[in-house]
């Protein structure tokens, strides 16, 4: 999931003409006043269907936030600046316990 926030956080940065270092004084600012930004994932979970995805993305890059039958919001909320421990975090989630016994 950190790589396709890493994508995600440069496509739209890209699309909203919004570069590296005005998105990271902006950045720097909202933690100075205690805040902290946000990327809204629509389509976590649903990678499996191109059109469905591509879809999701442009509306939420055009500021939609999407919802299911019951008004539940759809995706993911992934902070935009993480601490190397959230980002470590985030990557033990993805670790897969493999049996390593040996004995046949």
């Amino acid at each position: 999931m950190f790589k396709y926030i890493k994508a995600y956080m440069k496509a739209r940065a890209e699309g909203s003409m919004l570069g590296d270092k005005a998105r990271e004084n902006a950045l720097d600012v909202l933690y100075t006043h205690g805040l902290k930004a946000h990327l809204y994932l629509p389509s976590i979970g649903k990678r499996d269907n191109r059109e469905l995805c591509e879809a999701m993305d442009l509306l939420s890059a055009a500021g939609y936030l999407i919802t299911d039958r019951d008004n539940q919001l759809v995706g993911k909320i992934a902070q935009a600046r993480m601490t190397s421990s959230e980002v470590a975090e985030e990557r033990r989630k993805t670790f897969k316990l493999v049996d390593t016994d040996q004995n046949q």
